[in-house]
């Protein structure tokens, strides 16, 4: 893998930006930018490809060590989003949103935009997720 410098990254940060028609606040780029620098994320073609961190075994012996993220349609946005919630006290000005939840919500955007089947989603290691929903925070 070819490791980036800040510059390169930035850049390649927004042309994902570009390609999924977002703009990351500064939550989202801490959990991106890593792998990006590390040259695990980054735009190919029209979508956008992440190399997992920790490849996934199956059953049958071989790893699926990648996938692509594609752009999200409307539906996929709803499928994802299905009992989400999020608890505001307007008296003290804070949210709370359940990390469990947010963890199945990342889970089932994920399964939804990738090419990973759903029988092995929840194989995913917890950093590749934390990338995965860093990447996915478009949705919130």
């Amino acid at each position: 893998m070819k490791v980036l410098n800040e510059q390169s990254a930035r850049n390649e940060l927004a042309q994902i930006e570009v390609l999924l028609d977002v703009e990351y606040g500064e939550a989202e780029i801490e959990k991106i930018m890593p792998a990006i620098i590390e040259g695990r994320l980054f735009v190919d073609g029209e979508e956008v490809k992440f190399i997992l961190q920790n490849p996934i075994q199956l059953k049958n012996g071989e790893e699926k060590t990648e996938t692509r993220i594609r752009v999200p349609s409307f539906s996929d946005m709803e499928y994802i989003n299905r009992g989400f919630t999020m608890h505001i006290d307007t008296k003290e000005q804070t949210a709370q949103i359940d990390m469990a939840a947010e963890m199945r919500r990342s889970l089932r955007a994920l399964g939804r935009l990738s090419d990973i089947p759903a029988g092995i989603i929840d194989r995913v290691s917890r950093r590749d997720m934390r990338v995965a929903g860093g990447l996915l925070g478009f949705f919130e």
